[in-house]
């Protein structure tokens, strides 16, 4: 039996500005900056303890746990894990059978372990050309759906049987790793962006991107844990008018390569009351899916949040009428605990909002993403 044990992973304060410039028609990084709040925000940082639980070729591991709340007791949330694949199942009481499983590739291709800001939009796009498949079409779509997280690509299914349900994923898994994908799919989807962009290239004005990324920020996060990269307080717009076009063959082996080797985060809810011979059972599905060498490290909490490394971009806005700049700060608190929270919002509250009848200074905000808390702020053209 193997025994989880922990380990200290330590964050750095990252820092993002924004700025949206009539002026300015390439992106450009310069020089550190907004070195004043960093000693405070160094001491509102602070060190996570992620656990690590081991994943040993051959080796299996299971908990069992139930807790009470308010005198009632809660359901009974199973955890197993072998090599490569890590499920949790949390059973419920309910009179028809059913089951709901989400399982997540955990990829380096994303935002929660450092990706470049060019593999949001690639991984997006990828995700398009698979819905074009008649596979997918024919078969998937069918009975489920995909979308992604901030760790990596998901598949989502609800069946009455949680062994139904681990079957078409280990079948798409397939897919995914064997299939080719020509160089016209992709011609035609980056075809489908650049018409996209043209139609909305147009309307973008300082303010307005400014105003929406800011919205974006501070906005409710989903409850389904979809990464939405328009969600993002990015300029995503940019991104996609500097990198659709990039996306290559090459690129689109590599994002396949990748997921074939990472590890699995299988959640299930179900009221099948599966025992854990059960569960090892279904698990075995998708044994297949994952290879022998597996980065089984990627299962580790890591929250991270470090796009455009840290250091000033500009962004040109076509439609602006007057030369003018927006400038937007981005700064990372560290993973999402208590004190991270707390400090997210003693700031937001002590820059605030300017009172009514005060001339508009700047805007301060915060919000979840990638496991860390961002702060934000708006400051005035």
């Amino acid at each position: 039996m193997a025994f989880p044990t922990t380990q200290s992973i330590g964050h750095q304060t990252d820092e993002l500005c924004l700025v949206f410039d009539q002026t300015i028609r390439q992106r450009r990084s310069v020089s550190p900056f907004f070195k004043g709040l960093v000693p405070l925000l160094l001491l509102l940082t602070t060190t996570v303890e992620a656990n690590r639980l081991p994943f040993q070729e051959g080796g299996v591991f299971y908990t069992e746990s139930t807790y009470t709340l308010d005198g009632k007791q809660e359901p009974t949330l199973y955890l197993l894990q072998l090599f490569g694949i890590r499920l949790r199942y949390l059973s419920y009481s309910s009179e028809k059978s059913t089951a709901l499983v989400r399982s997540i590739s955990r990829m380096q291709y994303f935002p929660r372990y450092g990706c470049d800001e060019k593999w949001i939009v690639f991984s997006r796009m990828f995700l398009e050309i698979i819905r074009t498949q008649s596979w997918y079409s024919n078969g998937w779509a069918l009975v489920g759906s995909i979308g992604l997280t901030s760790a990596g690509p998901y598949l989502e299914i609800k069946c009455s049987c949680l062994e139904e349900t681990l079957q078409p994923m280990q079948q798409f898994y397939s897919q995914i790793k064997y299939n080719v994908f020509s160089k016209e799919e992709i011609e035609h989807q980056k075809q489908k962006e650049q018409s996209w962009i043209e139609t909305t290239w147009s309307t973008l004005s300082v303010e307005r991107e400014a105003e929406a990324i800011f919205l974006r920020a501070t906005s409710i996060p989903h409850r389904t844990m979809e990464f939405h990269e328009y969600d993002l307080p990015l300029p995503i717009r940019h991104f996609y008018a500097s990198y659709s076009q990039q996306l290559t063959c090459k690129d689109i082996q590599l994002f396949q390569r990748d997921w074939a080797l990472s590890p699995l985060e299988v959640i299930c809810i179900g009221n099948t009351h599966e025992t854990k011979e059960n569960l090892l059972k279904s698990i075995h599905l998708l044994v297949n899916a994952v290879p022998t060498r597996v980065h089984s490290s990627r299962l580790v909490s890591y929250c991270r949040f470090d796009l455009l490394g840290g250091l000033r971009a500009d962004f040109f806005c076509p439609s602006s009428q007057a030369i003018q700049n927006v400038p937007l700060f981005l700064l990372c608190l560290g993973p999402i605990t208590e004190y991270s929270i707390i400090a997210a919002d003693l700031l937001a509250r002590l820059l605030g909002n300017p009172l009514p009848g005060e001339p508009f200074l700047y805007q301060a905000g915060w919000t979840i993403c990638s496991g860390c808390v961002l702060f934000i702020l708006r400051v005035a053209p």
